[in-house]
């Protein structure tokens, strides 16, 4: 949220289309989106940002199917706009994150 929310600010400020998303939260609406037939719409209203910033990424376990999300999301942006992707984790807990969510 620190960095995020600058990021935000002067994405916005230059005009640019920005989206604030926190990941847990989003990565459980596209699940929801899922079940109902609205998913591909919620990714492309997420693709039509120019700027999209993740927060809390890594707070919840990130099974296979969120990845694959986050990994679609990412694409998607390749060579259209950019993504920024925060976190609160330590920098000394990545690695055991890492393993614990492989």
């Amino acid at each position: 949220m620190y960095l995020g929310t600058p990021l935000r600010y002067q994405g916005c400020i230059q005009g640019f289309k920005v989206s604030y998303l926190n990941t847990s939260k989003l990565f459980n609406k596209l699940k929801m989106a899922k079940a109902d037939g609205s998913y591909l719409r919620k990714l492309a209203k997420i693709e039509r940002q120019y700027v999209i910033i993740l927060d809390y990424y890594g707070l919840q376990a990130v099974d296979s199917n969120n990845r694959i999300t986050l990994l679609e999301i990412i694409e998607d942006k390749h060579n259209n706009g950019s993504i920024n992707v925060t976190s609160q984790i330590p920098v000394q807990s990545w690695y055991d994150w890492r393993k614990n969510n492989s």
